[in-house]
């Protein structure tokens, strides 16, 4: 019997089978069907962030451009909400991604601050145990919140100039 070697193994090959059904991204056969075709699906960034579940740059963007330009709660908590059905997305997820966006807008440093320990705030609470809902609210106050604050003391200006 022939075998595919590795650095350090080697995996036995049953005659009439080739080399490339030891690939992860080719079917194995099976009893049924021993000759299964190869998927041809191409490889998207899409697809990348749907296997890793991370939320994809689109979504954290519009998140983002929604909490930074609309006053309105409620039409914050259900952009957020709709995307986190729609695609899936985990609030842990959202919370790391929009804090690493937070922290790169070009603000006061009170209102990073601001931002930064919120969501820290919100990340632990949510790691443990606090539910999805009310930790999704947080989020939506404590950015919210931030924005309030630059209005205040004038240091606002487009929030939105640096946001693609």
């Amino acid at each position: 019997m022939r075998a595919v070697r590795f650095p350090s193994f080697s995996i036995p090959v049953p005659p009439g089978l080739p080399d490339s059904y030891l690939l992860a991204d080719t079917p194995l056969a099976t009893k049924s069907d021993p000759n299964p075709t190869p998927s041809s699906e191409p490889i998207t960034n899409t697809t990348i962030y749907t296997c890793i579940a991370a939320p994809p740059p689109s979504a954290i963007q519009t998140i983002l451009k929604t909490l930074l330009s609309t006053s309105d709660i409620t039409s914050c908590l259900s952009t957020i909400n709709t995307l986190k059905a729609s695609q899936g997305l985990a609030l842990a997820d959202i919370l790391t991604a929009l804090g690493e966006q937070l922290n790169n807008l070009n603000v006061p440093v009170q209102t990073k601050v601001s931002w930064l320990e919120g969501l820290a705030e919100i990340e632990w609470r949510l790691s443990g145990g606090g539910g999805e809902a009310v930790q999704t609210g947080g989020l939506v106050g404590v950015v919210r919140n931030g924005v309030e604050l630059m209005e205040k003391t004038g240091k606002g200006g487009s929030l939105l100039k640096g946001i693609s």
